[in-house]
């Protein structure tokens, strides 16, 4: 029995790191409203004036310092933040028609870690942004892929595939495979001394199962999504009948 999908990069999730503490040079601006902040003061006598100019929705601001300096020169110059990067896809995989929208579906609702609680125990799934198998397949020998539909990973980890739309329409069906699975059973293979897992979800649309390969990872209650695709259901009836059942999440 092969239920048993070959596993990508196992590598631990980063997480994300705190941003160090700035202080803004002027305190009529917000920090979180502008960049690359450069100062000027010029000053004549005893008075000082800071001139402030923000391309933004802060304004115009100016303020008055009076001050015994005499022979300071700085310049203030804050420019707009940059806008925010607005990230978009279709409402549900259904609508899945095409690769690009495939990989801006999983980049936004799937990649990354996920915290989900299945059987009410807390567990963190982790989605690779590089992986390609939840929309793709791998390639026949000798097969000529149109490039519209070429899938390539590049790094540690090299692969060449092909958009399998058929798996991209059901992205929306994974983490729910997850959530109320109907069998679980060991993999063949070992990560991290341990074997992996093989979910099967619910009856999804088509009449088909979502296979769902997890790996464990070091950190515990982790676990890799190695790969996710809808499977017949006689794949599911000969894991159940040929595997090895087991509980997930592990007890």
């Amino acid at each position: 029995m092969s239920t048993d999908p070959k596993p990508d990069d196992e590598t631990e999730p980063p997480l994300p790191a705190e941003a160090p503490a700035t202080a803004s040079p002027v305190d009529a601006v917000s920090q979180a409203d502008c960049t690359d902040v450069v100062t000027t003061i010029r000053t004549t006598g005893s008075d000082v004036t800071v001139s402030v100019v923000v391309d933004n929705a802060v304004g115009h601001t100016e303020v008055t310092v009076h001050s015994d300096a005499t022979t300071t020169t700085t310049t203030t110059t804050i420019k707009p933040a940059k806008p925010p990067v607005r990230m978009a896809c279709v409402s549900h995989s259904s609508k899945i028609t095409c690769l690009k929208e495939a990989k801006d579906f999983y980049r936004i609702k799937l990649a990354g870690v996920r915290n989900i609680t299945v059987k009410d125990i807390p567990v963190r799934i982790f989605f690779d942004p590089a992986v390609t198998h939840l929309y793709s397949r791998s390639l026949d020998a000798g097969e000529v892929v149109p490039p519209d539909e070429l899938v390539e990973r590049t790094g540690e980890v090299t692969e060449r595939r092909r958009f399998a739309l058929e798996r991209a329409l059901f992205l929306t069906d994974v983490l729910p495979a997850i959530w109320h699975h109907e069998l679980a059973v060991f993999g063949t293979e070992e990560t991290h001394g341990h074997k992996k897992i093989v979910l099967f979800g619910p009856v999804l649309t088509s009449g088909e199962h979502m296979l769902v390969a997890l790996s464990p990872m070091p950190k515990k209650g982790t676990f890799y999504c190695v790969s996710a695709y809808p499977v017949k259901a006689s794949k599911k009836n000969r894991a159940h009948a040929e595997g090895v059942a087991t509980n997930f999440p592990p007890l």
